[in-house]
């Protein structure tokens, strides 16, 4: 017996099917990395490129990580037919629909990229934020995508304390204030001493600061969830230790304070976004577009903790998301200040994709 295959049914105004299981394009986007306008344009282009589909085997869908955390995802649906193009098969003659209906697909795409794709904004808007923190005893330096508070000695703990003193209370009381009223930032805490003295001393004091110094942040308002603490000792000196002024410089606690990227926790939301929207039997393409960088208090991804603690962990256990049939395009947005090194980055993706099953079809810097 022959059996004859069902030809879809086609819808006449955009030539998309109606019947046939639709493949699916989810293009994501990190909107919490800032951009060169060259990466910028470059976004639009590969935003346009993975929207030219077959028009009746594809739709297309948008989100970006702030999209997905606020359970939203935008249909664009699927491209109509070129009425031009050389596959063009009047099953419509009204040429005029087709092309309104394709010009306002393409609107529907750079609308949504302009208002998800920003040009180095948040690097401008870390300095201005981080700009009320220079006074003395403080030294404020900024990054495209972190702001770093170094204090120093004279205006923290006297000598052998833990304590802070009243002029380092009141810098740390206001750097909380501020943070309480814009909870966007993780902050991390780090406490260091000069190398007088017992290791093992200097290590338990520079902690002790670390810990004064967060206690006091988090009393004015935010979330100790946000709040990371550690000390270093005498691990990581900055200057030489020849003299009193070198290692006043070294007696110090660094205060590095990160948007709060929860780029996996986006991802996350996306896929169950998908799931709901996508058919079931097509098979789901994944465009990311990112940085990569994930500095999340909740994963730990980058810190101490190895990938296979991290996987094992009740937090990389959630992480139940990945369709059989999806793949995924990379493309790796090239930053100024990486949260670590390029590698370990990798290492982390190329990780999780494997454990999720994920297939990745390309993998580019752009």
């Amino acid at each position: 017996m022959i059996m004859l295959s069902k030809k879809p049914e086609i819808d006449l105004a955009s030539g998309c099917s109606t019947t046939q299981p639709l493949d699916t394009t989810l293009i994501f986007i990190d909107d919490t990395t800032p951009l060169t306008e060259t990466q910028s344009l470059r976004i639009r282009n590969i935003i346009l490129d993975h929207s030219a589909v077959t028009p009746e085997r594809q739709q297309i869908f948008l989100t970006s990580v702030q999209n997905a955390l606020s359970n939203q995802i935008q249909e664009i649906g699927c491209l109509a037919r070129d009425p031009n193009g050389p596959n063009f098969n009047n099953f419509t003659e009204n040429r005029d629909i087709l092309q309104d209906q394709r010009q306002e697909f393409e609107n529907a795409l750079m609308e949504w990229s302009d208002e998800n794709i920003s040009v180095g904004s948040y690097a401008d808007y870390l300095a201005d934020w981080a700009a009320q923190f220079t006074e003395a005893g403080v030294a404020v330096t900024t990054t495209d995508t972190e702001v770093r508070i170094i204090l120093s000695d004279t205006v923290t703990f006297d000598t052998g304390s833990d304590r802070l003193n009243m002029e380092g209370a009141r810098i740390i009381e206001k750097l909380g204030r501020s943070l309480s009223e814009n909870d966007q930032f993780s902050v991390n805490v780090v406490g260091h001493t000069d190398n007088v003295g017992d290791p093992s001393r200097n290590q338990y004091l520079s902690e002790r600061r670390a810990t004064s110094v967060a206690g006091i942040i988090i009393s004015e308002g935010i979330d100790a969830a946000n709040v990371t603490i550690a000390g270093r000792g005498d691990a990581a000196q900055i200057a030489p230790n020849a003299n009193e002024a070198d290692r006043r410089l070294n007696r110090r606690v660094e205060i590095t304070l990160a948007p709060k990227r929860l780029l996996l926790e986006a991802l996350d939301r996306a896929f169950a976004l998908l799931d709901n929207l996508s058919n079931g039997d097509g098979r789901i393409d994944i465009v990311m577009i990112s940085d990569m960088a994930q500095s999340s208090p909740i994963f730990s991804v980058y810190g101490s903790q190895s990938w296979s603690e991290f996987i094992a962990s009740s937090e990389g256990a959630t992480l139940n998301l990945t369709p059989e049939n999806l793949s995924i395009s990379l493309y790796r947005i090239l930053r100024q200040d990486t949260v670590t090194s390029k590698l370990v980055i990798l290492d982390f993706w190329r990780n999780y994709f494997k454990a999720k099953a994920v297939r990745i079809a390309t993998d580019q810097e752009i």
